[in-house]
């Protein structure tokens, strides 16, 4: 199913001047197969006009060229916010979801689409999603134990806490939901994981730390949480009590969802280079290619470069710009590289 379920309709008159121009500029860039260099333009204007929707509809369409996921569900949030109303941003709003893997929310979406919308011409593409998700939902219910429509409502729950602090940045929403969901499964360590982050945004490491603590007691091997108390650890200053969380991190066989990103960006973070390579060589034989994005090539990328590997370096940052067209951390690291040895000054796994 398309997710360009909108063209541009770029009112020449009524526009600022600055942005009619911008648009018309990101327009040209697009229908010149330049989708990377409209995806910036675009994205300064949505800065400074959040709610003109010519703009917004124009980057989901470069976000979904770049195949950039997250940037395109933030475009159709704000779309859908400003006409709830259109069944095309709907229907894109349940893709976004989907492609982010926020499964219920899609699945939610999606039928009140065809509720409100039977007859649309898409409606056949929706229908179709509807049976793929729900011929998953076993799983998801499965690790719940709970009753279909109790489960769906605590999975959306959960789904609506990982959108606050992955996507739209509501971490007190965020926190509200972590405590709802709690307190229907004290024991349900993915809302403890989001509730540390949570804590942490707020600058409250210590409480941070007890989650995350609190998660491990429960499971042992959880690979976010072990992840979260490391990177935790190390930003007080707690190096050497850190490094046993970071023996575990590299034995653990525990499933979670984007696990080797979640190794690789710790190790990353703490420096451990050697190791980086090691969980590359390690994932290459175990993970299935979709498991590996463009953020676990770049930390690879990275390490390679600190150890003397640029050849390596080069390959893996060209490979996570493959997989995300104009991804900024490697077009970044490549510039960099295109610089004397004296002048450069990289290479850097993340902003500050």
């Amino acid at each position: 199913m398309s997710k360009r379920n909108r063209s541009s309709r770029i009112d020449p008159i009524n526009l600022p001047r600055r942005l009619r121009e911008g648009l018309a500029e990101a327009q040209e860039l697009l229908e010149d197969k330049k989708p990377v260099q409209a995806k910036t333009l675009l994205e300064e204007l949505v800065k400074d006009f959040p709610r003109q929707e010519d703009a917004l509809g124009m980057l989901a369409n470069a976000c979904t060229y770049t195949k950039d996921e997250k940037g395109y569900l933030q475009a159709m949030l704000k779309l859908h916010s400003l006409r709830p109303n259109s069944p095309e941003y709907n229907l894109g709003l349940a893709g976004g979801y989907l492609g982010n893997t926020f499964i219920v929310l899609a699945l939610q979406t999606f039928e009140r689409f065809l509720d409100r919308w039977p007859g649309h011409p898409k409606a056949g593409d929706a229908r179709e999603a509807i049976t793929l998700i729900r011929g998953g939902l076993d799983n998801i219910l499965g690790e719940l134990h709970l009753e279909e429509r109790e489960g769906l409502a605590f999975a959306a729950k959960h789904e609506e806490l990982r959108l606050c602090l992955e996507v739209t940045g509501q971490h007190q929403r965020g926190k509200t939901l972590a405590n709802e969901l709690l307190r229907v499964k004290p024991d349900f360590a993915p809302a403890r994981n989001n509730l540390s982050q949570v804590y942490w945004l707020e600058g409250d490491t210590q409480k941070a730390i007890a989650a995350c603590q609190e998660v491990l007691a429960l499971e042992s091997d959880n690979i976010h949480a072990l992840s979260n108390i490391i990177r935790l650890l190390y930003l007080a200053g707690r190096k050497a009590e850190a490094q046993a969380y970071v023996t575990q991190l590299k034995a653990s066989n525990a499933e979670a969802s984007g696990r080797w990103k979640k190794i690789a960006e710790v190790l990353s973070f703490i420096g451990d280079d050697q190791g980086m390579l090691e969980l590359k060589a390690r994932a290459q034989k175990e993970a299935h290619p979709k498991e590996l994005d463009e953020f676990f090539y770049h930390f690879a990328a990275v390490s390679e470069l600190i150890l003397g590997q640029e050849k390596e370096a080069r390959d893996d940052w060209r490979h996570a710009l493959k997989l995300q067209p104009g991804f900024p951390p490697a077009q970044e690291n490549l510039d960099d590289l295109k610089r004397s040895k004296h002048e450069r000054n990289g290479p850097w796994a993340h902003s500050i």
